[in-house]
């Protein structure tokens, strides 16, 4: 099994009794698996297990919907192996992660309550923001993190100028964290007469805003049939269509989680048919414009779909930050899978000497991940490069606003587009992307290079003052025209 980086290392008892779970996992595995701590890592919690065949195991746990390649789930939570999974293990992890889901569970539940351990907490995410402060002479914590008021103001104006809407009930399940909130606080916003709403895993409930027309759900048992006109979800076709039903409503899907309908890699293209045998129309409001098309959906679910709109994948940052007046990092690499970092180090001389900071929070997730990343242990091992490996939400977004020049080294392998594309645009940064069938349509809001060669000649052009103050406002007003989360939403209580 490959080494994980030292950051996956640092697994640690914290205040919260890992006991049920400790007991759980060995009463399952008959003593084989020895629980020896635990991490929190943005929404999902690593598990550092020892198995005296294999060494040690780092399982990544999190809600179903945040799973990243979930190889099974029970109760809500979804569990992947970090590194790679032989067959045996795999029926092994099949085999005992029902048994102790409910113990998995609370500890999950546990894992947002203050004390518990976190990997902005750990060695290398402080030797990472040191070596930041050392570079560059700021701490990042300290740099400003500005919201344009009257701009946000003038937006819920407008939605309230929408007048009165009818019953709402909201499903939200979302696979990006901004999206879901957004979204809440636009239809807190809209003067619906009523807005329920049910958060799927119902336990994420208290990390959500109160209602100000409705209340929280916990079950679509305790929605009453007749209270809706519409049922509206962000994700989870087969679930909108039954909650539909249930409460005789017309579904509204806003295609968050688009491959939920579209893409089948456990058959849901048949549970979903099945559901729609029953459904009425439903309109789609999706961000995945470019990705998928009506006919798509057509071919898939039949003439019982409606596609209203749709819009790029928004950016998965607050939409209103203001933006400095000065860049304190010269370059940003945004990381992850599906990274190809060899042009970067094929033309790093023409950086001049600056620093270039790393994001590589994606690393380490599984081995396909792994294979799917190129050039990162080089990179890694290059001074010319500063790598961090995980940042909260407000130090990622004072990092990204910034910096001057941002780069995406994506491979286009994956379906769909790629959300730190979609953050550095939707901020005005100049964004640089290879050339691949899969971002062809952002024309306009990147800058393509083939090879390092075009990458080193574009890296030049910027420097110039006037060519960046365009491409930065080229970038912006695409970005802004194309992947405004806002304007679908309009359009969505618009037809309400």
């Amino acid at each position: 099994m490959p080494r994980l980086p030292p950051s996956d290392h640092a697994l640690h008892d914290g205040a919260h009794s890992l006991e049920p779970l400790r007991g759980a996992l060995r009463e399952a595995t008959g003593g084989r698996w020895q629980l020896s701590g635990v991490l929190r890592r943005g929404d999902a919690v690593l598990l550092s297990l020892v198995d005296p065949e294999v060494g040690e195991l780092v399982l990544e746990m999190g809600w179903k919907t945040y799973a990243r390649s979930s190889y099974c789930s029970s109760g809500g939570v979804g569990v992947s192996y970090r590194g790679q999974l032989d067959a045996s293990q795999r029926r092994r992890l099949d085999d005992v992660w029902p048994k102790v889901a409910s113990e998995a569970r609370a500890l999950l539940e546990s894992a947002s309550q203050p004390g518990f351990p976190s990997s902005a907490d750990a060695p290398d995410a402080d030797d990472a923001l040191e070596a930041l402060r050392a570079e560059f002479g700021v701490r990042l914590a300290d740099l400003p993190l500005e919201l344009d008021v009257d701009a946000q103001h003038a937006e819920w104006d407008r939605v309230r100028e929408l007048g009165s809407r009818p019953r709402v009930l909201l499903l939200t399940s979302p696979n990006k964290k901004y999206h879901e909130q957004a979204v809440l606080e636009f239809f807190d916003a809209l003067p619906c007469e009523r807005l329920d709403c049910i958060v799927l895993p119902p336990s994420e409930r208290s990390t959500r805003p109160s209602l100000r027309r409705g209340r929280y759900l916990a079950s679509l048992k305790e929605a009453t049939p007749g209270d809706y006109h519409y049922v509206i979800a962000l994700e989870g076709a087969s679930t909108l269509l039954m909650a539909a039903q249930t409460v005789g409503a017309t579904p509204v899907y806003l295609g968050s989680g688009h491959h939920d309908l579209l893409d089948d890699p456990r058959g849901r293209r048949r549970r979903v048919r099945q559901a729609m045998a029953c459904a009425q129309l439903v309109s789609v409001y999706g961000t995945f414009r470019h990705t998928y098309s009506e006919s798509d959906y057509m071919c898939v679910l039949g003439t019982r779909v409606d596609l209203r709109l749709s819009v790029c994948l928004p950016p998965n940052t607050e939409r209103h930050y203001r933006l400095p007046e000065r860049p304190v990092f010269p370059y940003l690499v945004l990381g992850g899978g599906d990274r190809d970092y060899r042009p970067l180090l094929q033309c790093a001389d023409v950086f001049d000497g600056a620093r270039v900071v790393v994001t590589t929070a994606q690393r380490g997730r599984d081995e396909s991940a792994r294979r799917n990343t190129l050039g990162l242990d080089a990179l890694e091992r290059d001074p010319r490069f500063l790598c961090v490996s995980w940042l909260k939400e407000d130090l990622y977004a004072k990092l990204l606003l910034h910096s001057r020049v941002v780069l995406v080294p994506a491979r286009g392998t994956v379906p769909g587009d790629y959300t730190s594309i979609a953050d550095a645009a939707w901020h005005g940064k100049p964004t640089l992307t290879p050339r691949c069938p899969r971002t062809q349509h952002l024309q306009g809001r990147v800058r393509f290079f083939g090879d390092s060669t075009e990458l080193g000649r574009e890296l030049r052009a910027l420097r110039d003052p006037a060519r960046y103050a365009a491409v930065a406002a080229e970038t912006l007003a695409s970005a802004r025209a194309n992947h405004d989360l806002y304007e679908l939403l309009f359009a969505c209580a618009m037809q309400l």
